[in-house]
């Protein structure tokens, strides 16, 4: 179960402090550069095995998940992850 939504956006790199899940995040504009948001929900605290048997480190696939978009995993910016313009 995810714990945590993580918003970054592929445009400028910008990324949002981990907050609690916000599930309607994907797609809302960046608060640097308006461009639609990517929205990670993922639990860092999670460890298990993969079905191939791997040992299965979640905070470990976050960072490469955001290494391959080029996205800073340091001292992310404090700022609130923004909701989907559909959000009620």
């Amino acid at each position: 179960m995810a714990l945590t939504t993580i918003a970054f956006c592929h445009h400028c790199k910008w990324r949002s402090s981990e907050s609690p899940i916000q599930i309607d995040a994907a797609g809302a504009p960046c608060p640097t550069c308006g461009t639609g948001i990517s929205a990670l929900h993922c639990d860092p605290s999670y460890t298990g095995t993969d079905p191939f048997g791997r040992h299965y480190v979640e905070a470990q696939a976050i960072q490469d998940h955001l290494a391959r978009a080029g996205v800073t995993t340091v001292n992310p910016v404090g700022v609130a992850i923004p909701k989907h313009p559909n959000t009620p």
